[in-house]
């Protein structure tokens, strides 16, 4: 049976967490992180206009985590308000929240099967991090 557009669309929206808004952390994204809030709010609105499904998918690290032997301090500590959406997004209790253990969107959070079990073979992606926060 051939897939309806319905069936074949989602927006999946990458680490749109309070920490990485979070101007006290000095994180360089911040500041252009902010500007695209409308833009990805306008997308949602198109999506759920259309009954399409909407992904928000956010770090959820453990403290210990190897990620933050180096460099990168601490943030969006899963089961905190850090790694929480932002308010300022338009997001709905039918919504999929994903958190991830990772960078990726796929590695071990079930995102893929999701995605088939819905039919879904188109992506709009946004949201910050996507050069490495996706694959």
């Amino acid at each position: 049976m051939p897939k309806t557009d319905k069936e074949s669309s989602a927006l999946l929206i990458i680490d749109m967490v309070k920490d990485n808004f979070d101007e006290s952390k000095g994180l360089p994204i911040t500041p252009l992180a902010k500007a695209i809030i409308p833009a990805i709010n306008a997308a949602i609105a198109g999506f759920r206009e259309k009954g399409w499904p909407i992904v928000f998918s956010t770090d959820a690290f453990h403290p210990d985590d190897f990620i933050f032997t180096g460099r990168m301090k601490p943030h969006s500590l899963a089961g905190t308000k850090g790694a929480e959406v932002i308010d300022e997004l338009d997001r709905k209790p039918s919504d999929y929240w994903l958190p991830k253990p990772r960078f990726s969107a796929f590695f071990k959070t079930g995102l893929e099967r999701w995605l088939r079990d819905r039919g879904v073979s188109l992506c709009a992606i946004c949201g910050i991090a996507t050069n490495f926060c996706v694959l």
